[in-house]
């Protein structure tokens, strides 16, 4: 029985760990939320929120396809220190270069785009936002299942980001100091998970062959190209919406799209727990494989139905006590978000759990930029004559064509190859169609 197995207390282990980290990743930011909205105004709040849109492009470019590589790699290869050691310092030594060459690009674009220039003071603060995510090792920890250092890590140094905030940010002129404070915070988590990486678990460091970080450059690659993919239909919402429709706009969907991404990482941290697992299960033969899917299929479609129900019959109340009626707009938009809990639960378990699993990274890919092509069309379609409205309804109908891509691949390229229709007592079909 699935909810026996060692395997599944695993997952429920890194489960509650990584949901633990929803307090750092998405409850912290509630729970300041209404006090910077408030501070800032909708306008500033807006203008901060285009500034970090654009800074996260920038992070998945220093975090390159590493990540998932180094998780499949270190899973597989956790008994062999050396090994361990060579992933762990190629990884890192990669990431910190492309931050830098990203922090440089910045500084470029900003002294000769005059929509960046006239604030280029945030987007340079920003920069410490790209170092410090490439600096952290989360693909370690992820890769020998130890996801609470990762909570703890986090949420130490988020708590310290409460503090500096309610002390220091106190009117709309401090949002400069907020991008400062929070650049400084990412940069100490960085740090920290080396420290905990190289003295606690002896991850060590050497100097990696050219021929090593070559390679790991050349396996990243369709990952990486993947999550540019990602990014950039994740967070030109934002981006276009402040081009088009002005900074308020931009302030109102962000305040209603914190609180949807704070909800939908629930659904999304049990797929990034399970990872591993699916990993290791699929290795295991094609009967452990299907069952395993099917249990947590069901239950992340279980998570994502609550959350729907939440966020759609709740959108006044949650706007009103986290927002306050200056983002009145944005309940309307919470309501059109709500549809992506039950499309992203189910999305996620037959991208992440079975085709990134499986290796198919050419496969994820293309379906990544079938709907970044959706989502760049949409935008520049619907944000012109519906603002932020246009920005929200682009995304439930981007993130439904790949619910269903991905569901078709997993069903033709991957079970079907497995033959995991014959598995005893289960048909992959029932949760499909």
């Amino acid at each position: 029985m699935i909810f026996a197995s060692e395997n599944f207390r695993r997952i429920l282990r890194n489960f509650l760990s990584i949901n633990l980290l929803q307090v750092s990743n998405y409850i912290i930011p509630l729970i300041i939320l209404p006090y910077i909205v408030r501070v800032f105004g909708v306008e500033k709040f807006g203008l901060v929120s285009i500034v970090q849109a654009f800074t996260m492009y920038f992070v998945s470019i220093a975090e390159y396809g590493f990540t998932l590589v180094a998780v499949r790699e270190i899973a597989a290869s956790k008994a062999d220190k050396q090994k361990l050691t060579t992933i762990f310092s190629s990884v890192i030594l990669l990431r910190v270069v492309l931050a830098f060459f990203c922090i440089a690009i910045i500084t470029m674009l900003v002294f000769n785009i005059g929509y960046l220039s006239a604030n280029y003071e945030l987007y340079l603060f920003a920069a410490g936002i790209i170092l410090g995510s490439a600096m952290f090792p989360e693909f370690f920890f992820q890769g020998i299942e130890r996801m609470g250092f990762i909570t703890v890590i986090t949420v130490s140094m988020r708590i310290l980001f409460i503090g500096a905030m309610f002390l220091f940010i106190h009117t709309p002129e401090d949002y400069k100091l907020y991008i400062v404070l929070l650049s400084i915070t990412q940069l100490l988590i960085g740090v920290t998970g080396i420290i905990v990486s190289v003295f606690l678990f002896k991850a060590g460091f050497t100097i990696p062959q050219l021929q090593t970080l070559k390679e790991y450059i050349r396996r990243g690659f369709t990952v990486f190209s993947s999550k540019v993919g990602i990014s950039i239909y994740t967070h030109s919402p934002v981006f276009i919406l402040g081009i088009f429709a002005g900074e308020t706009a931009a302030g109102i969907f962000s305040a209603a799209d914190k609180i949807r991404i704070a909800l939908q990482g629930i659904v999304v941290n049990l797929a990034n727990s399970s990872y591993p697992a699916a990993v290791r299960v699929l290795n295991e033969g094609k009967q452990k494989f299907s069952h395993f899917i099917k249990n947590i299929l069901t239950m992340s479609v279980m998570i994502g139905i609550i959350l729907f129900a939440v966020m759609y019959f709740f959108s006044d109340l949650i706007v009103g006590v986290l927002l306050g009626s200056n983002f009145a707009e944005s309940a309307g938009l919470l309501r059109i978000l709500s549809l992506l809990m039950v499309l992203i639960s189910v999305g996620l378990v037959f991208s992440i759990l079975t085709v990134l699993a499986s290796g198919r990274d050419n496969l994820f890919r293309n379906i990544i930029f079938i709907g970044l092509v959706i989502q760049l069309i949409l935008l520049f379609a619907l944000i012109p004559p519906l603002k932020a409205a246009g920005a929200a309804i682009s995304i439930v109908i981007m993130e439904f064509v790949i619910m269903l891509l991905f569901i078709y691949v997993s069903k033709k390229k991957i079970f079907s190859e497995l033959n995991l229709y014959e598995t005893p007592g289960y048909s992959i079909d029932d949760n499909i169609q």
